[in-house]
């Protein structure tokens, strides 16, 4: 009997000592290793999701260094769990944050053998459902989209059995997130939809709500979007979440022309302290209701108001851009415009504004050079056909500039004055105080000349010459309003300029098959069709011509062989074996023979650029330069030589002129010796006069002097 009771207790005592032994290895594990752990995984997961905004984002974040690394200590103490701890009742959840840790660092294969691993060995386990949700959105990393999707599916109908309604609306979320990624809007609509009845979160249903109105904004029903915002509002407790969804409806009532209501709200919400950091946001807002309702003044008001009181903030760039916008498209104010999407190119503003901005930049900073341009060539013909204007204007301008200097002056002296005045009471301060440092003289600088205007040029060129390129000018100006700015009317004016004030050159096809274009965009089929026609008819070899014949499904011109061609395929030959002098022979003689040929001013451009830059001889260069231009003035290559020539004619005018002052220095110099010849005639002259009669004065005296002494 006592056997049995002793038998009985010590089997009592080792059961109790067994059992506290395991105790005590789960109570190590989770002390020493996985509650540290899982501290360090919540640490950088929170971290990690803060990154991630949009919690509907299919892409996760990318996790920064330290992220990296409490991911890794994660790893390693879980590692050490498994190792030394496999015993413990932490193994499964050990080797999901193992699983969940890869994941986040995007190492998607490890992650997936972790999960594979849970699954396997712990079937029963609490994490299964969670396991099989992360092991889905790996598989969706990693473009197994069918695999992840059953997964994720599976993970769904576990939590279920579990009610475990985390994991619940995390899976619907992963679908949603595919499905916006993938899928088209219409189908992720649906799939919200039929989601919303069944996630548990608030905050989950009110994001996912929120981006159901996004949706049916998008393909514009309108009205299911605004109760989707409205819903989303009450939901949530989150101020800035709650802004988002009063801003969206405000949105939909300008967007579907209820533009009190819009203003409405947007007031409402400025009156609300709760959203008094969102006031920039507010305001610019209630411009853009205004530019929507097409109260132009009212907008452009309220958009320098918010780029006045809110400096610095992204709004204000906004506001920038959308004051570039009224100036260039409602006011046509094209400079003040450029200066506005100048000043957001690197602001606090949304990329695609920014690409905007700096296109618009470009075309408008093209805009002002070809402006510039055309000013001074309108000018330049001016002078041309009334040289008494260049004088009236150059005196004008030098009278002005006097004046200014006159003020200048003034204001200068009255500035070294006052410093003088100011250096002098400095000093008798210092005398009074005993202090013997001597002040430092004070230079003052005085902006003098403000305003002087430079005096206008004497145009170097012929009137042909200035024509052309105003026509040049203008056609690329209308081009710019055509092609890349998208005004056709201003388009429509300077093509029309271009017909109606200036001879017919070689920009008169194109300024006419660009006027057909404008007729076409404004659906005038007549007058593009009859302006094609024209071209078709009048310029059947020009490029213009064939592009007509193309629009007007004709026969385009065949055109017949130059007999120049193989002329002037010799004279390049005779180029490249360098014998220049029978070149440049042979290009005259193309010149000479075949006058209409296009082919005409290539060859005299190239005799003159043999001569210039082989031969040296500029007469000759001049002589085909000077041809050329006089013969082909609205030819490709004579815009090319006009700056040569106008400096040949400069150099050969300043060699006239000192040689004609050498003429005038040695005609003087020979004036000048006969003058000093005659001087020196005239002074021996005079001398021998003065001698004789100095001579009669002595003998004079002396015959009295005599007389006395008798």
């Amino acid at each position: 009997m006592k056997k049995n009771i002793v038998f009985v207790f010590l089997l009592f005592g080792s059961s109790i000592f067994f059992y506290s032994c395991s105790i005590w290895k789960n109570f190590t594990a989770y002390y020493n290793l996985f509650y540290n752990a899982s501290l360090l995984y919540e640490e950088a997961e929170n971290n990690l999701l803060r990154q991630k905004t949009d919690i509907l984002a299919f892409e996760e974040p990318t996790p920064n260094n330290q992220i990296v690394q409490s991911l890794n200590k994660v790893i390693e103490k879980c590692s050490k769990i498994l190792q030394f701890h496999n015993q413990s009742n932490f193994v499964d959840d050990a080797l999901l944050l193992i699983g969940k840790s890869y994941y986040y660092q995007k190492s998607y294969l490890q992650a997936i053998r972790k999960f594979a691993e849970l699954e396997a060995k712990y079937p029963n386990s609490n994490f299964i459902a969670e396991s099989k949700l992360f092991s889905g959105k790996t598989k969706l990393q990693l473009e197994m989209f069918d695999e992840g999707l059953n997964d994720i599916a599976a993970a769904k109908e576990k939590a279920k059995l579990w009610r475990d309604y985390k994991t619940i609306d995390a899976a619907f979320v992963a679908l949603i997130s595919y499905s916006l990624k993938f899928n088209s809007q219409e189908e992720s609509l649906k799939l919200i939809q039929n989601s919303l009845d069944s996630v548990y979160d608030k905050t989950t249903l009110a994001v996912l709500l929120f981006k159901k109105g996004s949706i049916e904004i998008k393909i514009q029903n309108f009205e299911k979007a605004r109760e989707s915002f409205s819903r989303a509002e009450k939901l949530s407790k989150d101020i800035n979440f709650q802004f988002q969804c009063e801003l969206q409806l405000a949105k939909i009532n300008y967007m579907t022309n209820n533009y009190r209501e819009a203003e409405g709200i947007i007031k409402e919400m400025l009156s609300k302290e709760k959203y008094k950091q969102y006031f920039d946001m507010l305001e610019l807002e209630l411009g853009k209701s205004y530019l929507e309702e097409k109260r132009i003044e009212e907008a452009k008001e309220q958009f320098i108001r918010v780029d006045t009181l809110y400096k610095n903030t992204k709004s204000a760039s906004f506001a920038k851009f959308y004051l570039a916008q009224i100036y260039e498209k409602n006011e046509s104010n094209l400079s003040t415009a450029n200066n506005y999407y100048k000043s957001i190119i690197n602001a606090n503003i949304d990329e695609n504004f920014k690409t905007i901005a700096r296109q618009k930049n470009v075309y408008l900073n093209k805009y002002e050079k070809l402006k510039a341009e055309s000013f001074k060539l309108r000018r330049d013909s001016l002078y041309l056909q009334n040289p008494e204007k260049f004088i009236e204007d150059s005196i004008k301008i030098a009278v002005e500039n006097r004046k200014i200097d006159s003020v200048a002056k003034i204001i200068a002296s009255q500035s070294q004055q006052q410093s003088q005045e100011q250096s002098q009471t400095i000093q008798r301060g210092r005398d009074r105080r005993g202090d013997s440092r001597t002040s430092s003289q004070t230079v003052q600088k005085t902006e003098t000349g403000q305003g002087r205007k430079t005096l206008p040029q004497r145009p170097n060129i012929s009137a042909d010459s200035v024509n052309f390129l105003l026509t040049q000018n203008y056609f690329e100006l209308a081009n710019l309003f055509l092609l890349e700015l998208n005004y056709p009317d201003s388009a429509y004016y300077y093509y029309n300029l271009i017909l109606n004030s200036f001879k017919e050159n070689s920009f008169t096809p194109y300024a006419k098959y660009s006027l057909a274009m404008c007729y076409s965009s404004i659906g005038d089929s007549n007058g593009y069709k009859k302006v094609l026609t024209e071209i078709y008819e009048k310029y059947p070899q020009s490029d213009p011509g064939i592009a007509a014949a193309q629009e007007l499904k004709k026969k385009p011109y065949e055109k017949p062989k130059d007999p120049a061609e193989e002329k002037y395929a010799n004279a390049e030959k005779l180029t490249n074996e360098k014998n220049y002098g029978k070149a440049v022979e042979a290009f005259w003689k193309i010149y000479n023979d075949h006058k209409s040929s296009p082919l005409a001013p290539k060859a005299l451009y190239a005799a003159g650029w043999i001569s210039e830059n082989k031969l040296l001889d500029m007469k000759k260069a001049a002589a085909a330069y000077d041809t050329l231009n006089r013969v082909y003035p609205s030819s490709e290559y004579s815009r090319e030589i006009m700056i040569k020539i106008g400096n040949y004619r400069k150099a050969e005018l300043e060699q006239k002129n000192k040689q004609d002052t050498i003429k005038t220095v040695n005609e003087k110099k020979l004036d000048i010796g006969k003058d000093l010849k005659i001087d020196a005639d005239t002074e021996n002259l005079d001398q021998n006069l003065f001698n004789d009669a100095k001579s009669k004065a002595d003998s004079l005296r002396n015959k009295e002097s005599r007389s006395r002494n008798r």
